[in-house]
């Protein structure tokens, strides 16, 4: 009777610790990603965004598939970090009358004496845009990023 209990103890912690686990990543990546709509123009927001391309240099490029009427996503890349504690996230989106795009970045970079590993990192988010004009992306210091054609 007692092994019996102790397993039926076993599966029951087995089912809340993985009904915990799905819920607090359901959670997770919602917060990743964000979906909205100003005056025409569809965006989704992506924070943390994982990629294998690993742009050195701190810029933008842009991924569009090869349909009619496609996305684009716009990658921006802080470029590469010597270690990790290095993020970005758009903090803003602002779309004019002619659905002119301006996104707003805020980087994240090591504070002082702040503990880190010793990896290199390529810190990327990227917005989904659809339906917009120009894109202008710029971090909250006022820096305008490059677009990002070739790594050299």
């Amino acid at each position: 009777m007692k092994k019996i209990l102790f397993a039926i103890g076993i599966v029951a912690i087995l089912i809340v610790s993985c009904l915990l686990l799905f819920l607090g990543r359901k959670k997770d990546e919602e917060e990743l990603k964000q979906k909205d709509e100003i005056k025409g123009v569809k965006y989704e927001v992506y924070q943390d965004f994982k990629e294998d391309t690993r742009y050195k240099s701190r810029g933008y490029y842009i991924n569009v598939l090869d349909v009619e009427d496609a996305p684009y996503w716009y990658m921006i890349t802080m470029g590469e970090m010597p270690t990790s504690g290095y993020s970005m996230e758009i903090t803003k989106v602002e779309v004019d009358d002619d659905k002119n795009v301006t996104v707003t970045i805020k980087e994240h970079t090591l504070s002082e004496g702040e503990l880190a590993q010793d990896v290199l990192t390529y810190p990327t988010c990227a917005i989904k845009l659809e339906n917009a004009n120009n894109v202008k992306i710029v971090r909250e210091d006022g820096y305008v990023y490059k677009y990002i054609d070739k790594e050299e």
